[in-house]
């Protein structure tokens, strides 16, 4: 019995194409003449049996070291989250959130109400981290503001004990803290806050406020980061697309990043009203603005992660072309 082993690299169809193919031969020589299991050739007598094996790899012209390897696929996956948690981030301050329960206005009426992290007041000079609109509800405005903000900023000081505004003795004028306060317009049936309300030092409502203060800059850069690295990304395939002349490529990476912003715009939008929502049926005020924070985060980040998938699956299916692995 013998083993064979050989190279035919010769085998290659074409110049240009790469081909390893490693060929097993086993020799079977002690089948003898007259062995019913043996071939016989035309003179009768007994021929070998060969039992062969190939292996063939076809790398087309391309070294391994090009090839994709899990490392840079979880590299990829890991940009891609990256990039979710900025839109994420960037979306949740920029969008408006409905909520979708009815609160009572100053005349006790069952009203529309939404929720925003941007001023929308009009106010020359907003102090507010968090606003809760009042809004007509056929056209979802309004004229004049009405609703409950959270500021820091300065606010008339009220006593304690007679709930009155507290006075200057020598200028005879209202006297005026500065901190984390409530601000109410014709909002008081909604929330049962009263106006100009101080929230005190190292409770929640002053955490919340502190934190959406915070998050407004990284908002913005959070924002501006996560479209200079689509952009950067899409420069890069139109790049290919222009050396190549192949332009599928360039159709996928475009589907995919339009897919992710409009999955975190329709994700942000989605999950930010649900949380205002359901954060208002259980503690309306504070628990509207968390409840919105947090969904519109959260959804924005996965809608983004979704529509770019849903994006790239779709053009690779129209092109017939898989998007190629950075």
């Amino acid at each position: 019995m013998q083993l064979v082993a050989a190279d035919t690299t010769e085998a290659a169809e074409s110049p240009g194409e790469d081909w390893w193919i490693a060929e097993c031969v086993l020799v079977d020589s002690s089948q003898t003449e007259g062995s019913g299991d043996s071939d016989q050739d035309g003179d009768g007598s007994a021929s070998p049996r060969f039992l062969q094996a190939q292996l063939s790899v076809d790398f087309d012209g391309a070294q391994t070291e090009d090839l994709p390897s899990p490392a840079q696929s979880d590299t990829e996956w890991l940009a891609d989250i990256g990039k979710a948690g900025l839109s994420g981030l960037g979306l949740v301050q920029e969008l408006t959130y409905p909520i979708w329960k009815q609160l009572p206005n100053s005349q006790k009426v069952l009203t529309d109400f939404n929720l925003s992290f941007r001023d929308i007041s009009g106010f020359s000079k907003p102090t507010g981290q968090a606003y809760i609109n009042q809004v007509d509800s056929l056209t979802g405005k309004f004229k004049d503001w009405k609703g409950l903000r959270l500021d820091y900023g300065p606010f008339p000081v009220k006593d304690a004990a007679s709930g009155k505004f507290t006075m200057d003795p020598v200028m005879g004028k209202q006297m005026y803290a500065v901190g984390w306060h409530w601000n109410h317009h014709k909002a008081f049936d909604a929330f049962g806050i009263e106006n100009h309300t101080e929230i005190k030092a190292g409770t929640f409502a002053e955490t919340l406020g502190r934190t959406l203060e915070q998050a407004k800059p990284l908002g913005r850069a959070a924002l501006v980061g996560g479209v200079a690295l689509d952009a950067w990304a899409m420069g890069s395939a139109l790049h290919t697309s222009l050396q190549s002349g192949d332009w599928d490529h360039t159709f996928v990476e475009a589907a995919r990043i339009g897919g992710g912003w409009a999955g975190g715009w329709a994700g942000a939008q989605a999950g930010g009203g649900l949380g205002a929502t359901i954060g208002t049926t259980f503690l309306p005020g504070i628990g509207t603005m968390v409840g919105g924070a947090v969904g519109g985060l959260l959804s924005g980040a996965l809608g983004y992660l979704g529509g770019a998938a849903a994006g790239q699956s779709a053009a690779e299916q129209a092109t017939g072309s898989l998007r190629p692995e950075p």
